[in-house]
Parts: structure tokens; sequence; C-alpha cells
């Protein structure tokens, strides 16, 4: 898997680490934290961002349960989760 990067309008791609996606949910999660709604991006990163912050209502939004949500997620994105939100309550 590769994350796109526009750099100087050329394509680059960069290998999807456990640090990257950990690095783009935060950021993600600081922006909607700070706006208090889900910003436009997939369903997968949404459902990432609402799961982190504990956003039931967000998911609910995107007619999921939070278990259905949980089960769209790829592994590398549920770990994220836990590890952001566990640093987050700290």
């Amino acid at each position: 898997m590769f994350i796109e990067t526009n750099s100087h309008c050329m394509l680059h791609l960069k290998p999807i680490t456990a640090d990257s996606v950990l690095q783009r949910l935060r950021e993600m999660c600081d922006s909607d934290a700070a706006e208090g709604a889900l910003g436009p991006w997939s369903s997968g990163e949404k459902i990432a961002v609402a799961l982190t912050l504990d956003r039931l209502d967000w998911l609910t939004s995107l007619n999921l349960s939070a278990l259905e949500a949980i089960d769209r997620l790829p592994t590398h994105w549920r770990d994220a989760c836990v590890r952001l939100q566990s640093e987050l309550r700290q």
C-alpha cells in the first residue's frame, strides 16, 4: 500500500507504514476536535476519527454501528485508532 503525496506538481508514492497512518490519523483528529465535525475525507478515515474520538454520534451519521465501523477498518487503521486514543487519554 502507498500514500500519494503531491510536491511541486509531481506525484510521489510512499509506502504506508504504521507511523504514517498514525500521523495521518493524528492530523485528522486534531482538525476535527477543533471544529467539532467530520472532515471531507474517505469513509474509512471518517470512521477512524469517529472511533478514536469516541464519537458514536458521528458513526450514527454514517449509518454505522460501532461494530460495523470497526469491521470496515483495515488492521493497520484499527491499530492506529487504539494507539492514538490511548495517547489522547493520558
